[in-house]
């Protein structure tokens, strides 16, 4: 929170799970205390993390569970 540093997405292309060289990769600068939202593709479809730093950083995430999420807090009763 108190550093810039880069958030990284990648997402596989084509064969990259079997030869390692087919990973789209992207990434973008963070702000000291910015926020962001990830939706749609940048949340369910690319992999996202903060890329290594030699400052420490601290984020704060939200999350809302997806609907089996919430199915299976409802069936431990952990959600009304």
């Amino acid at each position: 929170m108190s550093s810039v540093c880069r958030l990284g997405h990648r997402q596989c292309s084509g064969s990259a799970r079997r030869d390692g060289n087919r990973w789209l990769r992207a990434s973008l600068p963070l702000e000291p205390r910015g926020a962001y939202h990830l939706s749609g593709e940048a949340r369910h479809v690319w992999e996202h993390s903060i890329v290594e730093m030699d400052r420490t950083r601290w984020s704060i995430t939200f999350r809302t569970p997806s609907e089996k999420g919430r199915s299976i807090l409802r069936a431990a009763s952990l959600q009304p």
